[in-house]
């Protein structure tokens, strides 16, 4: 027919790059980030709390060595708060006793309560000061006849997610067999 003017017929697009797919991906997007966003921040969370539970398992090891190799000839409370000292050093910023929950308890262990001449005794530093006590911090199954350094080393954190938090306390101990004589 002349003179008849038809218009070309546009195909409504359905593939690919499509406005209704394009508004699928939102829609799905908006559901599955807040998921996706949790989950991540839930394995940042416990990967820092697997940091901090390293570094106060490597200052209760060092801090162990480190009084073992110690005299304690004279003052023992000072030879205790040294050790404890070195623990605090060795956890790299990761053990604050001056925060609440941290603490590091250090026995010089001889012979734990086996004889009336039993020379135990511990130092706990943590927020509240120093406390002195005459029995170990921990009971690791050693021989009692064994003379020892202990240090135990505890701190909070919590590990957190979009939808829940969970508060744990971290908790290390250290014993070496102690390579000094007795004064």
């Amino acid at each position: 027919m002349p003179g008849t003017h038809t218009r070309p017929v546009r195909a409504v697009r359905s593939g690919p790059g499509s406005l209704r797919e394009r508004g699928a991906i939102l829609v799905e997007m908006a559901l599955i980030f807040p998921i996706f966003a949790t989950l991540l921040l839930g394995v940042v969370s416990a990967a820092l709390a697997y940091g901090q539970s390293s570094a106060i398992h490597n200052a209760s090891r060092e801090a162990a060595r480190f009084g073992a190799t110690q005299s304690v000839e004279g003052d023992l409370p000072l030879w205790l708060a040294n050790v404890a000292l070195v623990a605090e050093a060795a956890a790299t910023g990761d053990l604050d006793v001056t925060a609440d929950g941290h603490a590091v308890c250090v026995a010089y262990v001889y012979p734990d309560g086996a004889t009336t001449h039993d020379r135990t005794h511990s130092l706990t530093v943590n927020k509240l000061g120093n406390i002195e006590t005459y029995k170990p911090c921990f009971v690791d199954g050693r021989p009692i006849t064994e003379r020892r350094v202990q240090v135990l080393v505890t701190r909070p954190t919590t590990i957190q997610t979009g939808f829940w938090s969970q508060d744990v306390t971290l908790s290390a101990n250290g014993v070496n067999i102690f390579e000094r004589a007795l004064p």
